[in-house]
C-alpha cells in the first residue's frame, strides 16, 4: 500500500540573495550541488513521495525555475504569508500542505514519508520535525543551526513544516510573526502555546 502524500508549496528565494549572487545563480535554491540545481534534486525527491507540487517565488525567477524543472510555478510578493496564499490557492486549499525551502537538498523520500505519514495521521493543522543535535551534527559536521535543550534532549528544526490551508488562508499575520520568530526556540513557543500538538 503506498504511503499517504501531502500537496507540497517549494518556496525559491528572493532575486538579490547575497550567497547565490556570489555563486551565479539568480535565487540560492537554483545553485548547483554537485552539478544539479538544489531546486531540481528536491523536485525529485517529492515527486518520488507522490507529491503534487507548487513553486512559489518572485515573478523574474519563473523563466530560470522553468529552465530547471516543469513543476508548476506561481508569482508572489515576498511575504511570506503571501507565498503559502499564492501555493495553497494553485492546489485548491488543501487540508494540509507541506511547505519547504528550494535550498532543501538532502533530504530523503523515506524522511519526508515518515513526515506526511505521521502528520496526516495525526490530522494536525501545524506539524513541525525536530532532529536531535547529534544526529544533525553527523551528518552535517561544522553546520550552523539553532538548538534549543529540552527534556528529552538538544534538538533543532527540520526545513520542513507542514500547515493546514485553513491556517494559511486565515491567519496570514501570525504565519508571518511565526516566520519571523523562527531562529528563536522561545518566541516559537510562544506563538505555539495555543495550538495543537506538534510532532
Amino acid at each position: 500500500m503506498p504511503s499517504p502524500s501531502l500537496p507540497a508549496l517549494v518556496l525559491i528565494g528572493e532575486p538579490g540573495d547575497p550567497v547565490a549572487e556570489a555563486l551565479g545563480a539568480p535565487a540560492r535554491g537554483l545553485i548547483c550541488v554537485h552539478g544539479q540545481p538544489m531546486l531540481q534534486r528536491l523536485v525529485a525527491t517529492l515527486r518520488e513521495c507522490g507529491c503534487e507540487i507548487v513553486i512559489v517565488g518572485n515573478e523574474s525567477l519563473r523563466d530560470a525555475v522553468a529552465a530547471v524543472t516543469e513543476a508548476r510555478f506561481e508569482a508572489s510578493p515576498p511575504r511570506i504569508s503571501a507565498k503559502l496564499q499564492a501555493g495553497c490557492a494553485a492546489l485548491g486549499w488543501p487540508r494540509q500542505v507541506m511547505m519547504c525551502a528550494a535550498d532543501s537538498p538532502f533530504v530523503t523520500a523515506d524522511g519526508l514519508r515518515q513526515l506526511m505519514t505521521s502528520v496526516i495521521e495525526r490530522d494536525l493543522e501545524l506539524g513541525y520535525p525536530i532532529v536531535p543535535k547529534e544526529a544533525c551534527e553527523a551528518q552535517f559536521p561544522g553546520g550552523h543551526r539553532t538548538y534549543v535543550k529540552m527534556k528529552d534532549g538538544v534538538f533543532t528544526g527540520g526545513n520542513f513544516l507542514t500547515i493546514s490551508g485553513a491556517v494559511v488562508r486565515d491567519q496570514g499575520a501570525w504565519i508571518d510573526r511565526f516566520f519571523d520568530a523562527r531562529k528563536s526556540p522561545l518566541a516559537l513557543a510562544n506563538l505555539l502555546g495555543s495550538t495543537r500538538p506538534i510532532i
